[in-house]
């Protein structure tokens, strides 16, 4: 269909404009060959490619920098042009209602047919990788509405097609673009800025709604969240176990059978006779009373299950009646204490009246699969399925997918979604993971958005073959209670806390949908200049992410990326380590290269390596690294532009708190490395207005407050890993941030963007292509302990003025790792 000059013209510019936004979104840049020098050298002429494209030259032969929201308007400017030129044609009298009214048609039919479900499938594999048949349902529809709702003449209506038909080829073409820079159809991430203006993904109700609209899961109101750190989830895990009354899931990667020497494990020991067998004897000695069992489901994986052997403690929960746990002889203490819990339960049994009576009934195989816990064992390997889409020329088994979920749940109901809690962690179940040298954190949960977990775990059984009426009854779907918005209203208004918005997103194993992925990236590209994104974790190497950081920055938000050193990493796998090594010297190259440009538009990207040698219980050595970590770095005080009083208050509470007795706890129970090691996982964003917060001078108090109440956690430490004494809960800041909220006025408070992302994901590729991982999203209020948490982490990271910086903390492989590394990228 032929348009006019004026029209070809302005598509002409919009293909022009598209391409760039296309290739500054997400800045694809990544190492290629095992040369490092050569591959190193390779970027740097990358990074100079785009210090050229970063400006413009006018007709007058001024330069000028292009700024990536300008371009964007400038590429609307010219499709609006051409949508109404088309609407026009030869015709003067055109309502301009109609023509607004098609442009937001042909905007919102790209977004919701074309570039939400394309981008849906960031990380899955794609057979066919175009947006062809996306498009053809667009134009379809599209086509429809402008015969029978637009009021257009047929020879308008045609025009104004021939326009949306080149939108979407645009769209293609740059699709095509963007897969021959990342090399692999799993990484293309399509603008969203292609349907969205500026201001239309500024605010919080926008992004919120953004997000939703991505991943097909609303935000839901009305949740409680409390920070648990490090040592803290071994307790809280027991404590849901004791304290469940209908139910309980453990959805987790790891229950060591063995620690780091071969030895049975301990904490996972403790977990089975303290925690389980306690609530089962429990549950059984109060059964003639209640007349029912809590059903407690593990869900393990079972790569992890064998390589971590934990079948040493899983036999016994699937049959605490009857099975006999045989322990090496140096261990005959813990085999005697087993065998003595196991008594007493079976003790319990036999003094039950009403167990005994069904038990006549039923027979001894009904009691047996009331009385145990009830493992599950998922994913299991099928050397039936294989795949080419995994490694370039080599087929592999699906044994290489895991669900590297970290998750609890326990009691929740859509009667009452306060009945119980659910935990998100990064954590597994282990000596491991409870020693002084495990930087990790976990969200404690209750509320609505827990019943998101209820429907993945049953939707996870149904995925490993469970029909549906042997889901267990508890996680069986039900309607919600008539008076649920009541209930969670009357919830909100008796608990005297601030109530979250939150949603929980997954990445299915393997190559079902990945939500995780999907949200992050709506944020890493769509988050407004001036924001804040800081992003804490434990394996750096899916260049995606670092791509879409630099993207980012290069549009003016600042970006702290803290990755551990070689010494400080819980995994040291060449591969992971390598990739990491090029991912991180990318990130710190631009930084370097490109910091005039950054500093123009107002955007950072720094890179911190966490190389601390404190002790994860070490409150007053981490508040000194802070310290001289503001004093070294300019741009760390420019960008928290803390006023002087919270240099000055930071002083008083090192000096009140330096005793190192304060901050050690009595024993070194679990101590397997003293070098600390990263594990935490979460994204911080905040918007440049909700930024402002993060400046106030009531920033000592809340460190203050958080100082006193870690420290007393520390104290309470071996208590708090012998399961015995409930360890309190970290509260700081509502009172703060509801006063400062107050004192915006309404059109501050709505651009004011808030969202810290935590659990199971790593920034690797593995996570993001084949294994199960969780998400927890909060949105809208600060979480303010993360924030501090996170300040501590920069003043124990050693930040880069120059790649070169980089190999002294990570040095990298050689060139046949190298190879390897990069053949097998996504099993690292």
């Amino acid at each position: 269909h032929s348009l006019s000059a004026e029209v070809e013209a302005s598509l002409a510019e919009a293909r022009s404009i598209a391409d760039w936004i296309g290739r500054f979104t997400v800045t694809w840049l990544e190492h290629e060959g095992a040369d490092h020098v050569r591959a190193e050298s390779m970027v740097v002429v990358r990074i100079e490619h785009l210090r050229r494209s970063l400006t413009s030259r006018r007709q007058d032969g001024t330069v000028h920098p292009r700024l990536y929201e300008d371009e964007v308007r400038r590429f609307h400017a010219a499709m609006q042009h051409a949508f109404v030129r088309a609407v026009r044609g030869s015709s003067t009298t055109v309502d301009s209602s109609t023509e607004t009214d098609v442009l937001h048609t042909a905007r919102g039919l790209l977004l919701d047919e074309v570039l939400l479900p394309y981008d849906r499938l960031l990380g899955q594999d794609k057979r066919d990788e175009t947006t062809r048949e996306f498009a053809r349902r667009a134009r379809s529809i599209f086509r429809r509405w402008l015969s029978t709702a637009s009021g257009l003449t047929p020879g308008a209506s045609d025009d104004v097609l021939a326009v949306f038909t080149a939108l979407l080829d645009m769209v293609e073409a740059n699709r095509a673009t963007i897969r021959a820079a990342c090399h692999n159809a799993r990484m293309v991430w399509l603008p969203l800025q292609y349907a969205l203006l500026p201001e239309e993904h500024d605010t919080q109700a926008e992004l919120d709604a953004l997000v939703e609209r991505a991943v097909g899961e609303r935000f839901v109101e009305g949740n409680f969240v409390s920070y648990v750190i490090n040592e803290q989830f071994q307790h809280q895990l027991s404590r849901t176990i004791l304290a469940a009354k209908n139910y309980h899931v453990l959805w987790i990667h790891d229950v060591r059978g063995v620690d780091a020497h071969g030895d049975p494990d301990e904490m996972s020991f403790r977990q089975v006779t303290r925690s389980y067998l306690s609530a089962l004897t429990a549950a059984v000695r109060a059964y003639d009373r209640t007349g029912s069992i809590p059903t407690y489901i593990i869900l393990i994986d079972e790569w992890f299950y064998r390589v971590n052997k934990s079948h040493i403690w899983m036999n016994l929960l699937e049959d605490p009646l009857r099975h006999r746990t045989k322990l090496p002889g140096r261990h005959a203490a813990w085999e005697d204490s087993l065998a003595a819990a196991q008594a007493e339960l079976r003790k319990a049994v036999a003094d039950s009246r009403l167990l005994q009576v069904q038990r006549s009934a039923y027979g001894d195989d009904w009691l047996r699969s009331v009385v145990k816990v009830q493992v599950n064992i998922t994913h299991a390997a099928d050397p039936t399925f294989w795949s080419r889409h995994v490694i370039d020329g080599l087929a592999v088994s699906d044994n290489v997918y895991r669900d590297h979920r970290k998750l609890v749940l326990y009691d929740v109901t859509e009667a009452d979604p306060y009945s119980g809690e659910a935990i998100y962690t990064g954590a597994g179940v282990g000596e491991h993971y409870s020693s002084l040298s495990w930087e990790d954190r976990a969200l404690l949960v209750s509320g609505p958005v827990t019943l998101q977990l209820k429907t993945a775990a049953r939707e996870l059984l149904l995925g490993q073959g469970v029909v549906p009426s042997q889901i267990p009854w508890p996680l069986q779907p039900r309607e919600r209670a008539a008076d649920y918005d009541e209930r969670v209203s009357r919830a909100i208004a008796e608990s005297g806390k601030h109530a979250l918005r939150a949603l929980g997103v997954h990445n299915a194993v393997g190559f079902g949908d990945k939500n995780v992925n999907v949200t992050k990236a709506v944020l890493y590209t769509m988050m407004p200049p001036g924001s804040v994104i800081k992003i804490p974790d434990s394996i750096w190497n899916a260049q995606f992410w670092g791509s879409a950081l630099i993207g980012a920055a290069l549009r003016g938000v600042r970006v702290l990326v803290i990755a551990p050193s070689l010494a400080n990493a819980p995994a040291r796998a060449f591969g992971s380590m390598q990739m990491s090594y090029e991912l991180l010297w990318n990130l710190a190259a631009v930084s370097y290269r490109l910091a005039p440009e950054l500093a123009e538009r107002g955007g950072l990207l720094k890179v911190g390596i966490y190389a601390s040698t404190l002790r994860v219980t070490n409150i007053s050595g981490k508040i000194t690294a802070v310290q001289r970590a503001f004093e070294r770095h300019e741009w760390l005080r420019k960008l928290f532009a803390f006023p002087p009083s919270v240099f000055e208050g930071l002083e008083e509470i090192r000096q009140t708190y330096k005793d190192p007795a304060t901050s050690k706890p009595d024993s070194t129970e679990f101590e397997f490395d003293a070098t600390p090691k990263l594990h935490l996982k979460s994204n911080l964003f905040a918007s440049r207005e909700a930024w402002q917060f993060f400046a106030r001078p009531e920033w000592v108090d809340m460190t203050h407050e958080f100082v006193l109440q870690r420290l007393a956690q520390v104290q309470n430490r071996d208590s708090t890993l012998n399961l015995e004494i409930r360890p309190s809960l970290l509260t700081v800041g509502d009172g703060y941030v509801q006063r400062w909220l107050d004192e915006l006025s309404s059109a501050d408070r709505e651009r004011v963007v808030f969202y810290a992302v935590m659990g199971s994901q790593n920034q690797n590729a593995r996570s993001m292509v084949m294994d199960g991982e969780d998400a927890l999203v909060i949105s809208a209020w600060p979480s303010v302990i993360p924030y501090i948490d996170l300040i501590s982490l920069i003043g124990q990271s050693e930040w880069l003025d120059n790649p070169a910086d980089l190999q002294k903390h990570l040095p990298p492989q050689s060139a046949l790792r190298t190879r390897m590394s990069h053949w097998l990228r996504y099993f690292f």
